[in-house]
C-alpha cells in the first residue's frame, strides 16, 4: 500500500506460487504500508476515516487473494496515529467481514511498544482470525544498540498480549536475525544474518559471545576503520528458549522473522521439539553467504570451518550458551563504503551506438566521470566509442561477452566469457581492466550462492567485483522521474549508483542524468571515479597489455571472437530474410485460400450429380487384409448415381488380402479382383488403369474410407473439358493417438489449406494417391504411372502440368485414412515422403520459375523446396540457436521470432479449423505439435537427404496396418448385377 494513486500493488513471487501449490502449503500474503524503507499511514487512515471508500479496495484485495489462491492475508499496518484506533477497529471490522464472505481468513500482526496503542484488541478479537504478535525489534534500527527481543521484554509482552482473545488465537512471532549499530552519524544500522553475524565477529577478532541471564541473548563489539560497532542477534539458543515459552502458553504456533537470515539449527528444534541441547552445538556452515564490511567492492572468499558453541542447561527451561570457535562461512568482505559522501556514476550494458554518445555528451559537459561495465559482443560492434569513454577520463570494467546470467553457467563458461571481454578490449582499446561488475547480479549482497560462486570464479581469474548498492532501475525502462525518485530513496544506501547505456530504450536515463548529477551535488556529495572511491592508481584497475602476453595468441582470439561476431550477423540475417519470405507466403496462402473457399461456397449451388458417367476405382493393395474390407464397403456404399466398376489389384500379398476381395467380388460383380507378383505400387496402378473399362478413373489407398458422398463430389469437376485431374480432401481417421491427432492438425492447416490456395493458380503439386480423380486420356498424355520414384502421386501430378489439363481440388470429397500412430511408423513413412518428393523436385526442376505455369514455377514449387524441405529441415538449427541464446541469457530477440513463428503456425491452424468446420480449439494442439511433432519430421527429412546425397537405393517398404480407422455408413451390398458395357 503506497499512495491514493496505487492503493494496492501486487507483486507476487510466481516461483513461491508454484512451490506452494505443489507442495500443498497454504499461502497468506503480507499486506504492507511500508514502502521501501518508510511506512506510509496515510492511505490506511483515509480508508479509516471514510467508510465509503472500503469497498473498492476491499474488491481489488479479493481479486488479488483469488488470482494466487490464497487462504487470506495477513495484515501488517504500522506507525498509524492512536486517534483513529476506533476508525481502524470499524475497517478492520468491514475488512474481515468482506473477506468471511468469500471464506478468506484475516490475520493482523500486532507490534508491540507504542504502535500497540492504535489496535483495540478485545473489539477486535472476534472478528480477526488470527494475531500474530511481533515479539522482537525491542530496539530496532533507530534505535540506540540493545537487545532485540530480551527475554524478560519479551515474556512480559507475551503474557500482555496472550490477555485478549483466546489463547489460541495468537501466533508468536520470533526474530531471527541481528542489528550491527555504528557509531558513526553517516553509517545506518545493518541488518544481519546469523552468518553475517558469525562473519563479523570472526573478522573482528572477537573472542568469545555468552547467552546467559538476564536478557538471554547474544552480542558483542568491534571496532572498524575507526568506528565502533555494536552488534546484538538472535540465534538457536535464543529461539529454542521463546520457543519453549510460547507452546508452553497454549499459542497456535509461531512464526519465523527474516526467513533466510536465521541460525539454521532452529529448523531441527522445530523438527525435534524435545532435542537434546547438545544437537545444536556445532554450527554448521552450509550454502549460506556472510557479508562483512561496507561497500561495493566486493572480495569474496569461499573457505569454510565448523563453529561450536557449548550449551548449558542450568534449568529445564532456559538454555544458556557460549561461542568457543566462530564459523567460517562463505564471506564477501565489503570495501570502499568509509567515504560516505562520495559517490560513482556506473553504467551497464554499453557501449550502445544511440545513447552512449549522449550520455558522454553529458558526462562531459557536467565534468563528471564515471565508470562503463561493457559487454563485449557491443565493444566488437562500437570499438570507437570504448576509445572516446578512455579518452574522456572514464574507467571501463568488464560485463561479460555475452551478457549471460553466468550465476548459471559452468566455470569454463564464466572463463570465456570473461576472457573474450578482455581480448575485445585489448584489441579495440589497447588496455586491460581488472574491473567485473557480473549480469543481472550486481547486487552488494548476492541473493545466491550461485551468484557468490561467479563472484569466486572472477576473482580467481584475477578480477576486482564491484557491485552497486544504488539501483535506479533503469533497466526497467521506467520514466525520468523514477530514476530520480529511486536514487534519492536509496542514496543512503551505499556509493555507486547503476545505471544502463546499453540494452534497451535509455532515454529515460538520459533524461534524468542531468538531475541526479545536480541532486547529487546540492547534497554535498561528491561524484568521483572508481579509483578514487577504492584509493587505487587508474593503472592498477586498468592496466596496460602485460609484455608477456604474446601478439599471436591475442590476434588468433580476436580474430575468432570478430568471425564468430559475423556469423552472428549473417545468421540474424538469415532469419530475418526467413521471417520476410514465410510471412508473404502466408499471406498469399491465405487470400488464395479464403478465394477458393468463396467459390466453393459459391459452387455449393450447383448440383453435383451432373456428372454420371461411369467411373472405374482402382485399389492397389499389399498385405492390407485389415483394412481392405472396410475400404470396399465404404466404395459400396456411395450414393454416386452412374455405374462405378471397383478393381483391386493384389500386388503379391502374402497375407489374406486377395482371399477377402475374392470373396467380396463374389457378393458384388461390380468388384474386379486381379493378382499379380510384386511389382510395387505404381506398376499396380498401371496394371489397374490399363485394366480400367471406362474413361473417368479414381484411385484411393487400401486403407482410405469414403463417405456415402464422397465419390460423386469427387468426380463432379470432371464435368469440365479442361481439368484433367482432381484431388480429393483428406483427414486423419484413427484419433487414438497424440501422433495422430498431430498429423490430423498438420493436414488441417497443412496439406489441405495449401491445396485450397494452389488450386486457385493451378498450382497443385501432388494429387494424392490416398483420393484422386483422374480422366484415363490425361493420365496417357502425361506418360502414365512411372515407377522411378517414391511419390509416383507427385510424380504424375507433375508430368500432368505439363499437358493441357487442369488440376483442381474437390474440398468436400472427403475421405478418412489411417495415419501412422507411432513415432516409428511416422517417421518411416515419412522419410519415403521426403525422399520421393527430393526426386521429384529433382526430377521436374525445369517446372521451376516456369513462365508457362507461373503458379506453380514461381509459387507451389519454390513453397515445397522452402516450406517442406528447407525449413524442416532447418527446425535443429533454429531451436539451437534458441537453446544457446537462452542459456547465454541473450535470449529475449530469438525468443520473440520463436513467438512470431508460434503465432503464426496457430492463425493458420485457425483458419484451417474454420475452413473445414473443425472445432477452434483443436488449433491448441499446434504447440504441443510444435514441440514434440516436428523435430520428428525434421529427422525424417535429413535422412531422406543424406540417402538422396550418398545416392542410396531406398525402397517403399510397408506400413503396418492397425484398421482403427471408423467411418460411420449405411451400406447394401447389391445383388450381382450385370456390368455395363464400356
Amino acid at each position: 500500500m503506497r499512495s491514493f494513486e496505487e492503493p494496492l500493488i501486487a507483486s507476487p513471487d510466481p516461483q513461491l506460487i508454484k512451490f506452494t501449490g505443489s507442495a500443498d502449503i497454504k499461502l497468506l500474503p503480507l499486506l504492507s504500508n511500508l514502502d521501501g524503507d518508510e511506512w506510509q499511514p496515510e492511505l490506511i487512515e483515509e480508508l479509516a476515516r471514510h467508510p465509503e471508500k472500503r469497498l473498492p479496495f476491499f474488491e481489488k484485495l479479493k481479486s488479488e487473494l483469488r488470482a494466487i489462491h490464497a487462504m487470506g492475508v495477513l495484515v501488517d499496518w504500522e506507525q498509524i496515529d492512536p486517534a483513529y484506533r476506533n476508525d481502524l477497529t470499524s475497517l478492520l471490522t468491514d475488512l474481515a467481514k468482506y473477506l468471511h464472505s468469500g471464506k478468506l481468513e484475516l490475520w493482523l500482526c500486532i507490534p508491540v511498544g507504542n504502535d500497540i496503542a492504535v489496535f483495540d484488541l478485545d473489539a477486535l478479537a472476534p472478528v480477526v482470525d488470527r494475531f500474530v504478535a511481533l515479539l522482537f525489534d525491542e530496539n530496532g534500527e533507530d534505535d540506540s544498540p540493545g537487545p532485540i527481543a530480551s527475554l524478560p521484554w519479551w515474556n512480559e509482552w507475551l503474557d500482555t498480549l496472550l490477555g485478549y482473545g483466546d489463547t489460541h488465537q495468537w501466533i508468536v512471532g520470533i526474530g531471527a536475525y541481528g542489528y550491527d549499530w555504528s557509531k558513526s552519524n553517516e553509517a545506518e544500522t545493518a541488518i544481519l544474518s546469523f552468518a553475517d553475524a558469525m562473519g563479523r565477529a570472526r573478522f573482528s577478532g572477537t573472542r568469545a559471545i555468552s547467552i546467559e541471564a538476564p536478557l538471554y541473548q547474544p552480542h558483542f563489539t568491534y571496532e572498524e576503520d575507526g568506528i565502533s560497532h555494536s552488534v546484538w542477534f538472535l540465534d538457536a539458543v535464543t529461539f529454542r528458549n521463546q520457543y519453549k515459552i510460547a507452546l508452553k502458553k497454549g499459542v497456535e504456533g509461531t512464526a519465523i522473522y527474516r526467513l533466510g537470515k536465521e541460525d539454521e539449527s532452529i529448523w531441527r528444534i522445530i523438527a525435534h521439539p524435545k532435542l537434546n541441547s547438545k544437537s545444536i552445538e556445532p554450527i554448521r556452515t552450509a550454502d549460506r553467504v556472510a557479508n562483512v564490511g561496507r561497500g561495493d567492492l566486493l572480495i569474496p572468499s569461499d573457505e569454510r570451518e565448523q563453529g561450536f558453541r557449548r550449551v548449558t542447561t542450568p534449568s529445564a527451561e532456559l538454555w544458556e550458551a557460549r561461542y568457543e570457535k566462530f564459523p567460517k562461512y562463505p564471506s564477501i568482505y565489503h570495501r570502499g563504503g568509509s567515504a560516505t559522501n562520495q559517490v560513482v556514476l556506473s553504467f551497464d550494458d554499453g557501449p550502445d551506438p544511440v545513447w552512449t554518445p549522449r550520455i558522454l555528451d553529458i558526462l562531459k559537459q557536467e565534468g563528471v566521470h564515471a565508470v562503463f561495465f561493457v559487454v563485449g559482443s557491443r565493444v566488437v560492434e562500437n570499438p570507437a566509442l570504448v576509445r572516446r569513454i578512455l579518452a574522456e577520463g572514464h574507467e571501463i570494467g568488464n560485463h561479460s561477452y555475452l551478457h549471460s546470467d553466468l550465476s548459471v553457467a559452468t566455470e569454463a563458461w564464466t572463463a570465456f566469457e570473461l576472457n573474450a571481454t578482455q581480448r575485445i578490449l585489448q584489441d579495440g582499446a589497447g588496455i586491460s581492466t581488472l574491473l567485473f561488475r557480473p549480469p543481472y547480479a550486481a547486487d552488494t549482497y548476492p541473493k545466491s550462492f550461485e551468484e557468490f560462486r561467479t563472484l569466486v570464479r572472477a576473482q580467481q581469474l584475477g578480477y576486482l567485483c564491484v557491485s552497486d548498492s544504488i539501483d535506479s532501475e533503469d533497466w526497467n525502462e521506467p520514466n525520468a522521474a523514477d530514476i530520480m525518485r529511486r536514487v534519492n530513496e536509496r542514496r543512503h544506501e551505499g556509493n555507486v549508483i547503476l545505471l544502463h547505456d546499453g540494452g534497451g530504450d535509455r532515454s529515460a536515463t538520459v533524461a534524468a542524468l542531468p538531475e541526479i548529477i545536480r541532486y547529487l551535488r546540492h547534497r554535498g556529495d561528491q561524484i568521483v571515479s572508481l579509483q578514487t572511491l577504492l584509493n587505487l592508481p587508474r593503472e592498477t584497475l586498468m592496466p596496460p597489455i602485460p609484455t608477456d602476453d604474446p601478439a599471436s595468441s591475442r590476434a588468433v582470439a580476436q580474430t575468432g571472437l570478430h568471425l564468430a561476431q559475423r556469423i552472428e550477423e549473417f545468421a540474424w540475417t538469415f532469419m530475418i530474410g526467413i521471417t520476410v519470405l514465410l510471412l508473404i507466403r502466408t499471406g498469399i496462402v491465405v487470400v488464395l485460400a479464403l478465394r477458393q473457399y468463396r467459390r466453393t461456397q459459391q459452387a455449393l449451388l450447383e448440383d453435383s450429380s451432373v456428372f454420371k458417367e461411369p467411373v472405374s476405382v482402382i485399389i492397389a493393395a499389399y498385405n492390407e487384409s485389415k483394412v481392405i474390407a472396410s475400404t470396399i464397403r465404404s466404395i459400396l456404399a456411395s450414393d454416386y448415381a452412374g455405374f462405378f466398376e471397383l478393381i483391386v489389384v493384389n500386388d503379391g500379398s502374402t497375407d489374406s488380402t486377395a482371399a477377402i476381395v475374392a470373396r467380396l467380388a463374389a457378393e458384388d460383380t461390380r468388384i474386379r479382383l486381379i493378382s499379380q507378383n510384386n511389382a510395387g505400387k505404381a506398376h499396380a496402378l498401371n496394371r489397374a488403369v490399363e485394366a480400367a473399362a471406362y474413361e473417368t478413373v479414381v484411385m484411393l489407398d487400401a486403407d482410405t474410407q469414403f463417405q456415402p458422398e464422397t465419390l460423386r463430389r469427387l468426380v463432379a469437376p470432371l464435368v469440365q473439358p479442361d481439368v484433367g485431374a482432381v484431388c480429393g480432401h483428406i483427414r486423419v481417421g484413427n484419433l487414438t493417438s497424440l501422433i495422430a491427432r498431430f498429423q490430423s492438425l498438420e493436414y488441417i492447416c497443412g496439406f489441405n489449406l495449401d491445396r485450397r490456395a494452389y488450386d486457385y493458380w493451378n498450382a497443385i503439386t501432388v494429387v494424392p494417391g490416398a483420393i484422386s480423380a483422374f480422366k484415363k486420356q490425361a493420365i496417357e498424355r502425361a506418360g502414365g504411372i512411372i515407377a522411378d520414384t517414391l511419390a509416383e502421386d507427385t510424380d504424375l501430378t507433375l508430368h500432368l502440368h505439363r499437358t493441357p489439363y487442369r488440376i483442381r481440388y474437390a474440398s468436400r470429397a472427403i475421405a478418412y485414412t489411417e495415419a501412422p500412430d507411432t513415432a516409428r511408423l511416422l517417421v518411416r513413412q515419412r522419410i519415403r515422403w521426403a525422399f520421393g518428393t527430393l526426386q521429384c523436385l529433382w526430377k521436374h526442376r525445369g517446372l521451376l520459375c516456369s513462365l508457362e505455369r507461373p503458379g506453380l514455377g514461381f509459387f507451389s514449387l519454390p513453397g515445397v523446396w522452402f516450406c517442406h524441405v528447407f525449413l524442416v529441415a532447418l527446425v535443429p538449427l533454429v531451436d539451437m540457436m534458441l537453446l544457446i541464446s537462452i542459456s547465454w541469457g541473450s535470449g529475449f530477440s530469438i525468443i520473440g521470432y520463436a513467438i512470431f513463428f508460434f503465432a503464426l503456425e496457430w492463425l493458420l491452424a485457425l483458419l484451417g479449423c474454420f475452413l473445414e468446420k473443425e472445432p477452434l480449439r483443436a488449433s491448441l494442439w499446434i504447440f504441443p505439435m510444435r514441440i514434440l511433432y516436428r523435430p520428428l519430421l525434421c529427422l525424417s527429412v535429413w535422412i531422406a537427404i543424406i540417402r538422396a546425397l550418398k545416392g542410396v537405393w531406398y525402397g517403399w517398404g510397408k506400413i503396418d496396418r492397425r484398421g482403427t480407422v471408423n467411418v460411420k455408413y449405411n451400406i447394401k451390398i447389391s445383388q450381382p448385377a450385370q456390368r455395363k458395357a464400356a
